[in-house]
């Protein structure tokens, strides 16, 4: 009696998880239909706006003030956002603007950038807001409204699945990684999160012109890769990942598209290429001497599994690397493993379900990242682009296990329904 009475307690349990579930899935569901990426865009981005709406805390929480800091780890972001604040003060005309287009970017610091766009972003907030530290994080947050938005609708595209998309935007605005906590909570980090704007509005406008063949597309697409370039050098990997997401799409008519778009963001990045060394030809020699270097590039990537997949890495050097029976007796290790289980039980759900997503995932993972072979890793900013993809991975785990859960349900309905009869 008393096993017959623990079966029916887990049925009934189990019943209720399921449920619960479905119900979940089933606003998913209608949400999507409500704010199609594709169909309706403006009710996307809407959503988009009241999903990013906790990440405002990171707005209010920052410091409202830019002091000189002290040079140490913990506050080379103040450094940096001191030297913009000070250059700006200094001087803020119109001549200085014009500058940035044919020589350093705003901060000025030794290391010299090609960045104008990015600096022209941080004078329009100085205009507004001079001093006022949270103004800056306010322009940043709004971009990463429209990341969201766009990040969304790029991988309704490539993926083909809506749900996905919209679960991916969900993962973007409450999943906050390292990386994008630091785009929020610095100005100086406004270089990367104006390029990802500009590289996403480039890759969904690539896609329209691979789909419908519109000229106007193909042109917009364009217009925007120059623009992620003048605002960071992570707009190298556009090329790369426009024929990448292009794969997606089948036919021989959407290949030759793609290609034919690749070719011109070459030439682009090109012309940028030649332009960064007559204007900063300092900045070719400090940067980029170490570039496609053997030892530099196996290096470079075996940091990417930290910053794209944190639970995989921290399970691999916190339990596998130092493994002994004593570290089992640590609550921090069980916490590691559970992670990790489930973090590869989702993997697997989506390999069963939405493969096409992980390989979304690893391809631009290893594209985005190249042009961070030439950098010395030390600043999590430096991984946002790629962690777009983790977002995609993150997403494509939650439609997957919702959907198991969804088919489980409709079994067990299903044998009741026999039972019945």
């Amino acid at each position: 009696m008393r096993e017959i009475a623990s079966l029916r307690l887990q049925r009934t349990l189990l019943g209720c998880l399921l449920e619960g579930v479905a119900q979940v899935y089933q606003f998913v569901r209608l949400t999507t239909a409500w704010a199609h990426p594709v169909r309706f865009p403006k009710r996307l981005l809407m959503l988009m706006m009241f999903l990013n709406m906790p990440k405002l805390v990171l707005v209010i929480l920052a410091p409202n003030h830019i002091a000189h800091p002290q040079m140490t780890f913990d506050t080379w972001f103040y450094w940096d956002e001191y030297h913009i604040i000070k250059a700006l003060d200094e001087d803020h005309s119109l001549k200085t603007v014009l500058s940035w287009f044919h020589g350093n970017w705003v901060e000025k610091t030794p290391n010299p950038y090609y960045r104008p766009l990015t600096s022209v972003s941080l004078w329009l907030d100085y205009l507004i807001w001079r001093h006022n530290h949270r103004g800056y994080l306010l322009t940043s947050w709004t971009l990463q409204c429209l990341t969201g938005w766009l990040l969304t609708t790029l991988v309704t595209h490539v993926v083909g699945n809506a749900i996905c998309g919209i679960l991916t935007g969900v993962a973007f605005a409450w999943i906050w990684l390292p990386s994008l906590r630091t785009i929020v909570h610095h100005m100086s980090t406004r270089t990367d999160g104006l390029c990802a704007f500009w590289m996403l509005l480039s890759l969904v406008w690539a896609m329209r012109w691979i789909e419908s063949a519109q000229v106007k597309w193909g042109i917009a697409s364009w217009i925007s890769a120059l623009a992620a370039l003048l605002s960071k050098e992570m707009a190298l990997a556009l090329p790369f990942l426009i024929a990448f997401c292009g794969f997606f799409k089948t036919g021989r008519k959407s290949w030759q598209r793609t290609m034919l778009l690749y070719t011109a963001i070459i030439i682009l990045v090109f012309l940028w290429g030649m332009a960064y060394r007559f204007f900063l030809p300092e900045a070719i020699s400090a940067h980029w001497q170490r570039f496609i270097k053997p030892s530099r590039i196996f290096w470079q990537y075996t940091m990417v599994l930290s910053a794209t997949l944190p639970w995989a890495a921290q399970f691999i050097w916190g339990v596998l690397i130092v493994f002994s029976p004593w570290i089992l007796f640590s609550l921090q290790t069980w916490w590691l493993i559970v992670k990790f289980a489930i973090g590869v039980v989702g993997i697997i759900c989506v390999l069963k379900i939405i493969p096409r997503t992980f390989l979304f995932f690893i391809g631009w993972v290893l594209l985005s990242w190249i042009p961070l072979l030439p950098v010395r890793l030390i600043a999590p900013h430096y991984s946002y682009i790629p962690n777009l993809a983790t977002y995609t991975l993150y997403g494509a785990m939650i439609l997957a296990l919702a959907e198991l859960a969804w088919q489980r349900k409709q079994i067990c309905e299903n044998k009741s329904l026999g039972l019945a009869h």
